[in-house]
């Protein structure tokens, strides 16, 4: 009967060393499941944010483009601003001989008109 009851207490430590390296392996893939897990996730999110990145650069890009082009305009558009007030006093100036000889011209014909 000793010999039994050994025999029952071997194989029950046999069964707990056997639940406990069960529990260990388990335990082991669960970390190395939520290791792969976060693995994924950390790569999606890295993928992500490398796509983040390119697209913001892009932007940068056009946008650094179109304020070269909003400069370059406002040059241009300086330039105008700057050759329309040459020719408003040109034209201004102009008119002032255009008036002058137009009152000489009637003085002239006054004259003309007494003789």
């Amino acid at each position: 009967m000793a010999r039994i009851q050994k025999e029952k207490d071997r194989n029950s430590e046999g069964d707990d060393d056997l639940l406990s390296r069960l529990k260990n392996n388990t335990h082991e893939e669960n970390k190395a499941n939520m290791t792969r897990e976060n693995n994924d996730t950390t790569n999606t999110f890295l993928d992500n944010y490398c796509e983040i990145e390119a697209k913001l650069e892009m932007v940068l890009s056009r946008l650094s483009k179109l304020e070269e082009k909003s400069q370059s305009e406002k040059r241009a558009q300086s330039l105008l601003v700057a050759e329309n007030s040459k020719m408003v006093a040109k034209i201004t100036c102009l008119t002032a001989t255009v008036t002058e000889l137009q009152e000489e011209n009637e003085s002239i014909r006054t004259l003309l008109a007494w003789q």
